[in-house]
């Protein structure tokens, strides 16, 4: 198998070492897994695309404005009180 395999519209998946790399075209983050078990290109496909479709950097810094941009619950429980 090839130490490099492209997964349409999620990235780019390349062997290194022990892991594999998996580069997401749409923000060039990096993500590592095991590679044991994933030999099989279709398994490696199917893993990848279950697994990764979303970036978790992405996600984890989304979610991490979202909180930081709504109010606290506090101030929330007092906002409805004084409607």
């Amino acid at each position: 198998m090839s130490s490099r395999l492209r997964v349409g519209e999620i990235g780019e998946v390349t062997r290194a070492g022990p892991c594999w790399r998996l580069v997401h075209e749409h923000c060039d983050h990096v993500q590592e897994f095991a590679s044991q078990g994933l030999e099989d290109p279709g398994r490696l496909v199917r893993f990848v695309r279950h697994n990764f479709r979303d970036c978790l950097a992405c996600h984890l810094h989304a979610a991490a404005l979202r909180k930081t941009s709504s109010p606290p619950a506090a101030d929330n429980a007092q906002q409805v009180a004084d409607r």
